[in-house]
């Protein structure tokens, strides 16, 4: 994605944040590379931090590399069992960030952004 997301993106797949794409929320998905920047709360088994990507917040994942120039400033957490995501999807979003969900500025056709009701599920 290029552009900017504010709010909740969720993709059963991968989601890959181009030198242009910024987002500032919650982010869960099986695999997230960063090449731009994601500010906020990320649940995913695989993160790749490229070398213009900086990723800033509390991260809980099973795998991560960073790439030289590549930047993670935040707490980072093991994603463990299976099941710490149902757990964790209910607490994705922050309340002060709730109020910005579904809110997208310059978003790239085909992205997914869903409200955080849906990750209750």
């Amino acid at each position: 994605m290029e552009g900017t997301v504010e709010g909740l993106v969720a993709s059963e797949a991968e989601v890959i944040v181009g030198p242009r794409g910024r987002i500032e929320g919650a982010v869960k998905a099986k695999h997230l590379v960063v090449n731009g920047e994601v500010d906020g709360r990320i649940v995913c088994e695989q993160l790749d931090i490229m070398a213009a990507g900086t990723v800033r917040g509390e991260l809980h994942t099973g795998r991560m590399t960073i790439e030289e120039g590549g930047r993670f400033l935040g707490q980072s957490m093991d994603l463990g069992e299976a099941g710490d995501i149902a757990v964790l999807e209910l607490n994705l979003v922050a309340p002060e960030q709730v109020a910005a969900l579904g809110r997208r500025t310059e978003a790239t056709e085909g992205e997914v952004v869903e409200p955080a009701e849906e990750m209750a599920r």
